[in-house]
């Protein structure tokens, strides 16, 4: 990692999710792989074809310092820039798009709108659009009118953490990947049944990280 100016470890947060996540990627390809020798089709294209496998976590691992820093700003994340998001706050969208330049993405299509509202600003494209990786931090705002939300959404519920996980969950393309941060009981509480009818048998979990308030605060 780099650590060049970072005084507080909890900044080193970012660059290890971005470590992992890429890795994550990788493995992913591994799956192509190992179907192209048993002779199987998946239903998902592949991320980093002949021309891109340059880009591949396994390909770059032992790099180190600022080669290895110049190499994911410059090369691996342009190369992964096709990149959509929403926020209702004008602000956070200005903040999104000034740090995604930062990090050599100057084309990402970020704009206002409210996802879960009925009125909220997405289009039918926006809503048919899926996505092979959603990561997101949702604003948990509790309960929601039930006349503000999306009829569209696969559940009934008006818990705005719910809500935001329907949203992931159908915004996936077949084989794609969520990372979000979630309260606590949404997994673990009394809203667990609920998470079980949105994960259907195609839907899994595969990592849950339990973070303190107070990291998540500094």
């Amino acid at each position: 990692m780099w650590s060049g100016g970072l005084a507080n470890p909890i900044t080193y947060v970012e660059q290890l999710s971005y470590l992992l996540y890429l890795k994550l990627l990788d493995e992913a390809e591994n799956q192509h792989s190992q179907a192209e020798l048993l002779g199987i089709t998946l239903d998902r294209p592949t991320l980093f074809p002949a021309r891109a496998k340059r880009y591949r976590w396994s390909e770059w691992r032992f790099k180190s310092g600022r080669e290895l820093l110049d190499f994911v700003s410059d090369e691996v994340f342009p190369y992964m820039s096709s990149l959509y998001g929403y926020d209702v706050s004008g602000q956070m969208i200005r903040v999104a798009l000034m740090n995604l330049v930062l990090h050599g993405v100057p084309k990402a299509r970020l704009r206002r709108a409210n996802s879960l509202s009925e009125t909220g600003g997405l289009t039918e494209d926006d809503k048919s659009r899926r996505y092979k990786v959603v990561i997101a931090n949702p604003p948990f705002a509790g309960l929601l009118p039930k006349d503000s939300i999306r009829a569209d959404l696969p559940t009934n519920s008006k818990k705005s953490e719910l809500l935001f996980l329907a949203i992931m969950m159908d915004s996936l393309a077949p084989g794609g990947r969520c990372a979000v941060m979630v309260p606590e009981g949404l997994l673990f509480g009394s809203t667990e049944a609920h998470v079980d009818e949105l994960l259907d048998l195609e839907t899994s979990i595969t990592t849950g990280l339990n973070t303190l308030h107070k990291q998540l605060r500094a």
